[in-house]
């Protein structure tokens, strides 16, 4: 099983130099995944929150519905059931949308940088996911998920500040291996970006009958929970999940503590999965004061291919009544930043060598030198849909 590399909070806030663990994490060789330890606000601020996003699932549906927002297709606020997944609606689990930083990215986006009201309306248009602010439940003061926006928001902007500092590490270890790289190109994209999509997930108990006899792909495994994916942001923030039995609500053990010793995957069918560079799949788990962070396609062709995005998926445990509560934090570009690598580069250097996995539609096939990431993302969905729903 290859280590999982990991990084002292307190190293990265000191500004120690963590290039060389960056890039045996996100590196060609890596498995595009890293584990920042020590954050020490994360152990009662993730289970306050988590907790929340199976009570927003047991809403009466008149009030998930008022939380839906089609416009954006299902991509801010509540979405269940919306997505299809080999040709059935996918009910396996319910997500909830938001972004952390700004309430309405959109207005944001507009104040920072004077636009017009034309160009925004033009915006609107092109990129109905970034037109709707946030949406929250209306709940009494005293219900449980009343506390949902302070809480999911402080849990986000956590991931958020350690993320930028991960980032920080990367931007330093591209500029080792690429003379030409501006030296803090990826920071710069985020600090500037307002598209910070933080997604809430509950996933709902799976039968036995279905952990055990659902759909499986080539290696043997199911992505019962959450099919097999490359993230297209620059970098994705994962709160580390919690299982909980849904009977009695009560917080469970991680199935990961479970991984059996001669499995040299550590693989249990349970949790988050890796596909690694030697096509063996790898089971992750993270502590209580950990944040897991995943190199996405945006910093692959940022950096020129220099940081690589692997498949990952999010498989159910074979035991009933267990359901998965998680964060994950879509740190990405601007809807309208330019998708291209940095001078010297090429879009071969982005492809790389390797043969692509055929768990995830072909990165040539959704990217294009120079278009927007809006239209990157745009045609990423238009091309997971297909290749999940073939006809």
């Amino acid at each position: 099983m290859a280590v999982i590399e990991s990084l002292s909070y307190e190293d990265l806030i000191a500004g120690k130099d963590l290039s060389d663990a960056v890039g045996r994490a996100f590196g060609r060789d890596g498995i595009g995944l890293l584990v920042v330890t020590g954050v020490q606000e994360m152990r009662n601020l993730r289970h306050k929150t988590l907790k929340l996003a199976r009570l927003l699932s047991r809403l009466p549906p008149e009030e998930l519905q008022k939380l839906e927002r089609p416009s954006t297709h299902y991509c801010v606020g509540y979405s269940c059931g919306r997505e299809k997944f080999k040709g059935r609606p996918d009910t396996a689990k319910a997500s909830f949308y938001f972004n952390p930083i700004h309430e309405s990215p959109l207005d944001a986006w507009s104040a920072d940088t004077g636009r017009s009201a034309e160009e925004l309306r033009s915006t609107k248009e092109r990129y109905p996911i970034v037109a709707e602010p946030n949406t929250w439940p209306e709940c009494v003061e005293g219900h449980p998920l009343h506390e949902l926006r302070e809480k999911a928001r402080a849990l986000g902007q956590l991931m958020h500040r350690v993320g930028m500092l991960v980032i920080k590490q990367c931007d330093r270890y591209v500029a080792k291996c690429t003379p030409s790289y501006p030296p803090d190109r990826l920071e710069a994209t985020l600090r500037r970006s307002h598209l910070m999509v933080g997604r809430l997930l509950h996933y709902f108990p799976l039968q036995q009958q279905q952990a055990s006899c659902g759909q499986s792909d080539a290696n043997g495994l199911e992505a019962s929970w959450c099919g097999w994916h490359n993230d297209n942001s620059t970098i994705t923030a994962l709160c580390p999940a919690i299982f909980i039995d849904d009977v009695t609500g009560e917080v469970v053990p991680s199935p990961a503590a479970a991984a059996p010793k001669s499995d040299p995957c550590g693989n249990t069918k349970a949790g988050l999965l890796v596909e690694r560079r030697d096509g063996c799949i790898q089971q992750v788990s993270m502590g209580e004061e950990c944040i897991g962070f995943q190199i996405g396609e945006a910093s692959q062709i940022h950096t020129g291919g220099c940081l690589a995005a692997t498949p990952h998926c999010v498989s159910a445990p074979p035991t009933p009544n267990t359901c998965r509560e998680s964060l994950a934090l879509f740190m990405e570009p601007n809807w309208d930043d330019c998708m291209s690598p940095p001078s010297g580069t090429s879009p071969a250097d982005v492809i790389g060598p390797e043969k692509p996995s055929e768990k995830v539609p072909p990165l040539a096939e959704r990217w294009v030198d120079g278009q927007t990431f809006g239209d990157f993302l745009k045609r990423s969905f238009e091309r997971y849909y297909a290749h999940n729903n073939p006809n």
